[in-house]
């Protein structure tokens, strides 16, 4: 397995790669520490000296990571260009499996629990992607919230991600059945059909979310992990927007796995 975490030096990105070497532990992965540098307006009167010390500011970073996980030391990736395409860039030149992305939680700027950038790497980047918030745990989860509507098309292929988490055979899951925006009960039939065929060897059960307007974010503060398919775009766009416009989100801390098949 190959993982891409992205720094941009942060506390709370070095706080991501912890929670990700942590959770990785002994197990068989490559790890890819990247940072992406924005182009130079003047790389005469700069000679390279920038990039030679965050390219230094990296190394470094990486050595710290190591006394982490020493089986999985971090190889540091420094690149030059457009934030979200050198990032699909390196996914498909690393083979990546999951990005691991860090998340402030608190904003002294703006006072969102997450920050536009990080929405469209989760959205717009096609890989499996791990949000986690400065003040997320350093825990193995045991316990995942599931948010379905049934309204756009739930994929095996896209589902299967989720069995690349290595706490997935002792992971208790939970489907937050979310009311579905289609009148058409065949398509609801259908994803839950494909829900139930994908997961039947997995410990889960559903539960139902009363009305439409209660918070997926409140009711998953109560798990270890927040679970949702990035195809079911009205699902990913209530917890997004709940997490930019809810004032207790600010102190979510229960870290999103996005699912791209």
């Amino acid at each position: 397995m190959n993982i891409l975490m992205l720094t941009d030096f942060s506390t709370n990105a070095r706080h991501a790669h912890q929670y990700a070497l942590e959770l990785y532990k002994d197990h068989d992965v490559n790890f890819f520490l990247l940072h992406i540098k924005k182009p130079c307006l003047n790389s005469q009167k700069c000679s390279g000296k920038c990039k030679l010390g965050l390219h230094q500011k990296l190394m470094s970073d990486a050595k710290d990571l190591v006394k982490i996980n020493q089986q999985a030391p971090p190889k540091a990736v420094l690149v030059e260009g457009s934030f979200i395409e050198e990032i699909r860039a390196a996914v498909i030149k690393h083979n990546i499996d999951i990005l691991v992305i860090g998340a402030k939680g608190k904003s002294a700027k703006n006072q969102n629990a997450i920050g536009s950038y990080t929405q469209a790497i989760a959205t717009k980047v096609k890989c499996p992607a791990l949000i986690v918030f400065e003040n997320t745990s350093v825990v193995k989860p045991t316990s995942a919230l599931f948010p379905v509507n049934y309204t756009d098309a739930l994929y095996p292929a896209c589902l299967n991600k989720l069995k690349n988490l290595p706490v997935w055979k002792g992971l208790s899951l939970k489907i937050l059945e979310l009311k579905p925006l289609t009148t058409a009960e065949h398509l609801v039939l259908s994803s839950k059909q494909i829900l139930e065929n994908t997961l039947k060897k997995q410990s889960f059960e559903f539960i139902n979310l009363a009305k439409q307007e209660d918070s997926v974010t409140k009711e998953a503060t109560n798990f270890d992990l927040l679970v949702f398919a990035a195809k079911n775009l009205s699902v990913g766009n209530k917890v997004f927007s709940e997490l930019k416009q809810n004032k207790e989100a600010l102190h979510f801390k229960t870290p999103l796995f996005i699912l791209h098949a």
